[in-house]
């Protein structure tokens, strides 16, 4: 490129020196082509003029970088040798004392795990024991409370039944059997309950009745023991003749209530007649046929007794005892 230079360059000067010689051989025409020419050169010049400062700024900027670059690279170096330095002194620098103090450590650490390795199977044997001791409760506890659950239900206390259950679940899946087995226990008690309330209390014939269904619904599904159902059998029985009892009972009221007679002593206020009256009608015949029924349920004799009592304290009044058999 500097050639091409230097000989446009030298063009532009021996056209300038010549053209007033070389003016007068050719045309005027042939002078300003020359002219342009020269002008075209000249353009051309700068161009490349202009290209090689640019060559040059890029030249510069790549020498810098390429400076940058080279320096970096220098230092990059330098810290690889440190570090290496750094290495090969640390390796020079583990004594034998550094691992003599190490290695005390790794015993004393193997102490340790194997004192841990102790204390776990310490741990396993009394786990072992713990195992059993826990196997043993659940079997003891499985039949005593097996025992408890077919045991007869008179001999059975609801809380008694709530506390096994709730004993049972500590070992759910272990005593499901006899979980199964007091469930129905309690129901069955719960059925014999209500029975016995019935019993004892002054119950109406509806309720006996009721009951009375009840107890025939547990028998027939025969999930209880036979010692069970053989008391349910014979509470259904006992209730058919407290009810038979309330019927002869409230017989022999209507027979009080039916006496003209004993109505007009009453209403004379006659006490002694009354009373006398009273006696004469409870030697009727078939009185203690009935008597002989209401005395056959507990709850029913006492309260014919009171009844009795307070007829002949005041035969002039009506006693309590008549009216609340009335209602039943």
């Amino acid at each position: 490129m500097k050639r091409t230079i230097v000989f446009l360059f030298s063009c532009l000067l021996f056209l300038s020196l010549n053209r007033p010689t070389f003016a007068q051989d050719v045309s005027a025409e042939a002078y300003e082509k020359v002219v342009a020419d020269n002008i075209e050169l000249k353009k051309q010049i700068s161009d490349r003029e202009l290209e090689i400062k640019a060559l040059q700024d890029s030249l510069k900027r790549v020498n810098t970088d390429l400076a940058k670059k080279t320096k970096e690279h220098q230092k990059a170096q330098e810290a690889l040798d440190k570090a290496k330095l750094d290495n090969e002194q640390l390796k020079s620098s583990l004594r034998k004392d550094d691992y003599d103090k190490a290695m005390a450590k790794v015993q004393v650490l193997e102490g340790n795990l194997q004192d841990l390795k102790t204390q776990l199977d310490s741990l396993a044997s009394e786990n072992q024991n713990l195992n059993n001791v826990k196997l043993e409760i659940i079997k003891q506890r499985e039949e005593a409370y097996q025992i408890m659950a077919q045991s007869p239900f008179s001999l059975l206390s609801a809380v008694s039944l709530r506390t096994a259950l709730s004993e049972c679940q500590v070992f759910k899946d272990e005593l499901k059997g006899t979980i199964d087995m007091l469930s129905r226990a309690q129901l069955g008690k719960e059925v014999y309950d209500k029975a016995t309330r019935t019993m004892t209390e002054l119950s109406s014939r509806a309720l006996i009745d009721q009951v009375r269904t009840e107890l025939k619904s547990r028998i027939d599904l025969n999930v209880d023991t036979p010692e069970q159902i053989n008391e349910l059998t014979e509470l259904r029985k006992q209730l058919a003749i407290y009810k038979n009892g309330i019927d002869e009972y409230q017989a022999i009221i209507e027979v009080f209530n039916g006496d003209a007679t004993l109505a007009t002593f009453r209403e004379s206020g006659n006490s002694r007649k009354a009373l006398e009256q009273i006696e004469k009608d409870l030697k009727e015949d078939g009185m203690q046929q009935s008597f002989d029924i209401i005395n056959q349920t507990p709850s029913l004799k006492d309260h014919f007794a009171r009844f009795l009592q307070h007829m002949r304290e005041n035969p002039i009044s009506v006693p309590a005892e008549q009216i609340e058999i009335q209602n039943l």
